[in-house]
């Protein structure tokens, strides 16, 4: 029987280390893209706008969670990453105990939180890290008949709001979860399928009905994110995928050859480990066993978003019900002393590959020896001298010509400079980096037009290290309006700085 000292020691270690890395790691960088889109989006939602609706975003509800921090701490970068910490903080307290919970052993629950929390980057997608283990959470207790099947599918409607992909996972996953339950128990494993599908019905329902609250919302989320995937094909900017059998991709040049090799032979074996414990594994063995296969099935499906974009970044995101499986399936086979003592050195084998990772370095690293201090507002950063220079030079533009109701256009995904120095956006697409059909840079154009942005800065970087992905190449027509209509004001290897010309200054259109 599981005790409060059982909980204590399978929670307090991995708790203070959490609190120890978040601190160390707090102020250190900033990351101006995927960062600064959720930190835009929320400066956007506090002035009054609506997610998807008003301004290209995640699903609403992380925003409204990362508001609600910023009202309560009064600054918004590190606001936001204290809110990520809360995250963090849950999923160490879900995976410590769903382990304790199956196998009685705090040792190895405290082993799984820890090695959890050396996978929990990126620092701001702490969302999709949670919401993997609550998959994770809910799975088991659907196979070990615990809990309301209509409240346990509740939880994963809930999860919508989010993001759609965190609901399409957990349906999965619950197809997945029932299919094993029907294999091993016949038609009585599936006792729990209509109170779980109302359930899930019940939560879907009062979230459209809540959307029909925002006037334009729905029909703009349906616009924007589901037919536009549809449209586009594709839930992301793909990426080579990193199987064994291929040579290393280019997403992963920045690693030594050993840490590429570790990270193909991880990603190919990932779905086999999967597949072989949902055919070998019998639930009805004990508790141990069913949380092994109700992660496997989370990670089969979770897979799909390491698949759809294969950096180091999204396979970070997917890790969880991984460990999971790892915990639950040593406590199967093995003692309980050597459960953890190879849970340990999963711990050590992990912390050795993402050693010199920019996300592992910023989270438990020293620091860069020559940071410099960049402070903006409330907000304080230790950052490298060359990044400082280049926001410092941002901001005393933005701040020279124009005013905070001016508008400002950055591109292609740079929303963090939106976010530093409270400006918002000119265009709706504040990452415009897919491939850019001609209606799509027609409409920017208009939306330029209509905003005026005094000053537009427009990165040099190829996303993906691909050529045709520079803003230039991939947005030709908007960015010969920029340079019809705006004065280079500084160039770098990096970017570009434009500031709008007066329309007496502007060159003559030819015909």
């Amino acid at each position: 029987m599981t005790t409060i000292a059982d909980v204590l020691i399978s929670l307090a270690p991995p708790l203070l280390l959490l609190l120890g890395s978040t601190w160390i790691s707090l102020h250190k960088d900033i990351n101006l893209a995927d960062e600064g889109y959720l930190v835009y989006g929320t400066q956007a939602v506090l002035r009054g706008e609506v997610p998807i609706r008003d301004f290209r975003a995640y699903d609403p509800a992380r925003y409204y969670w990362c508001a609600l921090w910023c009202r309560l701490i009064g600054s918004e970068f590190i606001a936001i990453r204290i809110s990520m910490a809360v995250f963090s903080a849950l999923s160490v307290c879900l995976i410590s105990i769903i382990v304790l919970i199956a196998n009685g052993n705090p040792a190895l629950g405290c082993a799984a939180g820890i090695v959890s929390q050396i996978w929990m980057h990126p620092r701001h997608k702490q969302i999709e890290h949670f919401f993997s283990l609550v998959c994770c959470t809910v799975m088991f207790a659907l196979i070990c008949g615990v809990g309301q099947p209509f409240w346990l599918a509740v939880i994963g409607a809930i999860g919508a709001a989010f993001g759609l992909n965190i609901l399409t996972y957990f349906v999965a996953s619950a197809v997945l979860s029932f299919a094993m339950l029907w294999l091993h128990q016949g038609t009585a494993g599936l006792s729990a399928l209509p109170g779980f599908s109302l359930g899930l019905l019940t939560g879907m329902v009062l979230l459209v009905l809540i959307s029909l609250l925002i006037p334009g919302f729905l029909r703009r989320y349906l616009d924007l994110k589901v037919f536009a995937l549809l449209r586009r094909g594709t839930t992301n900017l793909r990426l080579p995928r990193p199987w064994i059998w291929r040579a290393s991709p280019h997403q992963f040049s920045g690693l030594t050859p050993p840490r590429r090799l570790a990270l193909q032979v991880m990603f190919s074996l990932m779905p086999m480990i999967y597949l072989s414990i949902l055919a070998l594994t019998d639930i009805g063995a004990d508790h141990a066993a069913r949380l092994a296969v109700a992660a496997s099935a989370c990670g089969l499906v979770y897979f799909h978003h390491a698949m759809s974009r294969a950096d180091l970044g999204h396979i970070q995101q997917v890790m969880q019900p991984l460990i999971v499986a790892l915990a639950a399936g040593l406590a199967t086979a093995l003692p309980a002393s050597l459960a953890i003592a190879a849970m340990v050195l999963s711990g050590i084998f992990s912390a050795a590959l993402l050693w010199k990772t920019p996300e592992f370095g910023r989270t438990w690293g020293s620091g860069q020896p020559n940071s410099e201090i960049f402070t903006n507002g409330k907000d304080r950063f230790r950052l490298s001298a060359a990044m400082q220079k280049k926001l410092i030079l941002q901001r005393n533009v933005v701040h020279a010509h124009s005013s905070p109701e001016d508008t400002l256009f950055v591109a292609p995904a740079l929303a963090g400079v939106l976010a530093l120095f409270h400006r918002k956006t000119a265009v709706y697409d504040t990452f415009p980096v897919y491939p850019a059909l001609d209606e799509a840079q027609q409409l920017m154009i208009k939306q330029l037009e209509s905003a005026a942005p005094p000053v537009a800065i427009i990165s040099k970087v190829a996303i993906d290290q691909q050529k045709e992905l520079k803003f230039e190449n991939n947005y030709p027509s908007v960015f010969h309006y920029i340079k019809e209509r705006y004065q280079l004001l500084s160039e770098t290897p990096a970017e570009y700085i434009f500031v709008r010309r007066e329309p007496s200054a502007r060159p003559r259109e030819t015909s």
